[in-house]
């Protein structure tokens, strides 16, 4: 599991939380909680990062953008489709928004402490339940990177967990995208693996 990131910049517009009407369906996103988003348009930012893979600063941190060459050579291979970022009014050339998978597999967090969101229901897990040792696997892992269907925070702020390969790990690694000590480990809770 992804537990650190290279940030840069936030959604935009930033005033008013502006970017939710834009780049999502509105009436699909709870009015507490934030949740349920379902996006219908390209994300615009402000900024883009020197590194290959990141993230934004707050508010939406479970998505991410890759420069071409981190698509090409590590997430294309894995079927990860990606969808194009707008600065200026303009659709960058060479940035891309990944559009990583949720996983309909639960995992079973019924011993971690939630909170329930009073309007839509959602349980949000604590983060700091996200700690070492180990993050709960999926039985049937999607390939290369997904996140968790659960969401992860409280009040206005949750996000799904990224769940990455260890071949993916190594390869943004390797570019200097993902440092090792940003990693948790994962294991399945039906064995020891």
């Amino acid at each position: 599991m992804i537990d650190g990131w290279n940030n840069c910049g936030y959604p935009q517009p930033e005033a008013g939380f502006k970017y939710e009407s834009i780049s999502f369906d509105a009436e699909k996103i709870c009015p507490e909680c934030n949740c349920g988003r379902v996006q219908t348009n390209n994300l615009r930012v402000n900024k883009l990062s020197k590194h290959g893979f990141w993230t934004f600063f707050s508010w939406l941190i479970d998505e991410f953008f890759v420069s071409e060459r981190i698509y090409n050579e590590v997430f294309s291979p894995h079927g990860i489709e990606k969808r194009n970022v707008i600065k200026g009014g303009k659709i960058v050339e060479g940035v891309y928004q990944l559009i990583i998978p949720t996983i309909d597999e639960s995992i079973d967090l019924s011993d971690r402490e939630h909170e329930i969101c009073p309007i839509c229901g959602v349980h949000k897990y604590s983060m700091r339940h996200m700690q070492y040792p180990f993050f709960p696997l999926h039985k049937h892992p999607l390939p290369g990177i997904y996140k968790t269907k659960e969401y992860f925070g409280s009040g206005g702020q949750a996000q799904h967990s990224i769940i990455i390969s260890k071949n993916v790990a190594d390869k943004l690694i390797e570019s200097k995208d993902l440092k090792r000590e940003w990693l948790i480990p994962c294991r399945r809770a039906d064995n020891n693996q």
